[in-house]
């Protein structure tokens, strides 16, 4: 072998130890929490996305705990510590961004912004769309005593008359089978009652088919029947179908210095276009474990008439159709409309907008 085609091999094994290296590398840096996107090019079986603010690790461990194993993928958002993903959730659909680690601040609102911005490119990496993006605030606990006394209840005759008279065919097809499926994932046979509640909520969504979904703030309501048609919701856990998501969403984020809680009140504002199609599940109730501080320079009088002020000067004018209604009269309404049963409500569909909104948005019904 002469001198050439030894110095020839060494270069051919330099370029397979370079490329060898560099194939590890790329692996571990992908497989990092808060780049680990390849995680979501495997085919999902969620029709929902959860995109949830954690203040620490403790947060994010009791979600991988109780959310549903399958139908449920999620997008973690890290704002105080370092958050990972445990080994054994490798595999699973879910993704964590650390604001530490991407050297960012953000506020509530950009929060949600920015997971807005997540699960969007998250749908064209996997060529898939999701029926619902749902944003939860980390400190958020889940309550549902008659979905959970199912478990164990399934056959006494009083629980399926109970079941037959407030919940559709649909939802009991799709609730029960996905108690099925994650008992046999879980290898239990009775589940954590907040599994149950996100089950229950997930079947809600799929079944009912809101423009917005929520659970219930804090206390049961004081009726049995399932659904309640909305129009003031609070921001915990805000369900929003794909199909109303271009109305609704991003958040305005404009006086986030005065006021977190504003831009909340802008979306209820905008969501006059889905008016008669927010609804409430009224058998999941929804519980603050803390109320964080925020900013909150500004009364709601003021703040509202300041937003006045900027769509009547035209400042905000390309964020909505300001002239559909005051804004400031609009809030003052109640929070609630009517109770309904499941079977009264037929869902949302871009086809049931205001005509205002579909030009407005440029919108062809289907």
């Amino acid at each position: 072998m002469t001198i050439g085609q030894l110095s020839s091999n060494y270069r051919l094994y330099a370029v397979l130890f370079f490329v060898i290296v560099s194939f590890i590398l790329l692996k571990i840096y992908f497989s990092h929490f808060h780049s680990n996107i390849l995680n979501f090019y495997k085919v999902t079986e969620a029709k929902t996305i959860y995109a949830i603010t954690c203040q620490n690790q403790e947060e994010l461990d009791h979600y991988l705990n109780v959310l549903p194993s399958v139908s449920t993928d999620v997008v973690f958002y890290c704002w105080e510590v370092i958050c990972s993903v445990p080994p054994s959730n490798q595999d699973s659909n879910y993704f964590v961004f650390n604001e530490k680690e991407l050297g960012l601040k953000l506020t509530w609102t950009t929060t949600r912004n920015f997971l807005f911005e997540k699960i969007l490119e998250i749908e064209k990496k996997i060529n898939f769309r999701y029926r619902y993006f749902v944003f939860v605030d980390g400190d958020t606990i889940l309550n549902c005593p008659v979905l959970a006394l199912y478990q164990g209840n399934d056959k006494d005759e009083g629980t399926k008359n109970y079941w037959k008279k407030y919940f559709t065919p649909s939802f009991q097809q799709l609730f029960f089978n996905s108690i099925k499926k994650e008992n046999s994932i879980r290898g239990s046979a009775i589940l954590p009652e907040e599994t149950m509640c996100y089950l229950g909520f997930n079947a809600f969504l799929i079944t009912v088919s809101p423009a917005i979904g929520v659970g219930v703030y804090n206390l049961p309501p004081e009726n049995e029947l399932p659904i309640q048609m909305m129009y003031h919701v609070d921001a915990n856990v805000n369900a929003f179908h794909r199909d109303a998501v271009e109305l609704l969403l991003p958040y305005f984020g404009k006086y986030d210095h005065l006021s977190w809680w504003i831009s909340q009140a802008y979306l209820v504002y905008k969501s006059i276009c889905v008016y008669g199609h927010v609804m409430q599940f009224n058998y999941v109730i929804l519980l603050n474990t803390d109320h964080r501080e925020y900013p909150k320079t500004m009364g709601p009088k003021e703040l509202f008439a300041l937003l006045d002020d900027e769509m009547k000067n035209g400042n905000i004018a390309q964020n909505y159709p300001s002239d559909l209604h005051d804004f400031h009269n609009f809030l003052g309404f109640s929070m609630f409309i009517m109770y309904l049963g499941m079977d009264m409500y037929s869902g949302y569909s871009t086809s049931a907008l205001p005509l205002a909104c579909k030009e407005f948005y440029n919108i062809t019904a289907y």
